[in-house]
């Protein structure tokens, strides 16, 4: 989570980021590593609704879903690996929708290790 329009992290599961102040938009500066994600951090401190992208950070290729909290000036993070992200997709084709052939797969959005939120289509009406 970040303050503002710094990309100042507030909250995060690293807490030495929080701790440090950590701006990978300033960081980018002395460390090129950092340019994806300094850049979906810029690009996310812009927009005004949520929206989903791709960095690299560590060598991992990760997709990330971001949005602003309006009232509280912050913008919040929730990212995966794109590699954990596809396994999950993969298991609910394979499983969930073989099993009842009204239901038509159209999304997954991947929110932790073990949390998934996926919606489906069923007689055109989606859930």
């Amino acid at each position: 989570m970040t303050e503002g329009k710094t990309g100042t992290t507030i909250a995060h599961k690293k807490f030495d980021f929080v701790k440090n102040h950590f701006n990978c938009i300033e960081e980018v500066k002395t460390d090129n590593s950092l340019a994806t994600l300094a850049a979906l951090s810029k690009k996310a401190l812009e927009v005004d609704e949520s929206e989903v992208d791709y960095y690299v950070y560590d060598g991992v290729r990760n997709i990330a879903s971001y949005a602003p909290v309006k009232s509280a000036g912050w913008t919040v993070f929730v990212k995966a690996p794109v590699e954990e992200f596809e396994g999950t997709i993969q298991v609910l084709r394979r499983t969930s929708f073989k099993k009842n052939p009204f239901l038509d797969w159209r999304g997954v959005f991947y929110s932790g290790p073990c949390h998934c939120v996926f919606y489906c289509v069923k007689n055109g009406k989606t859930y």
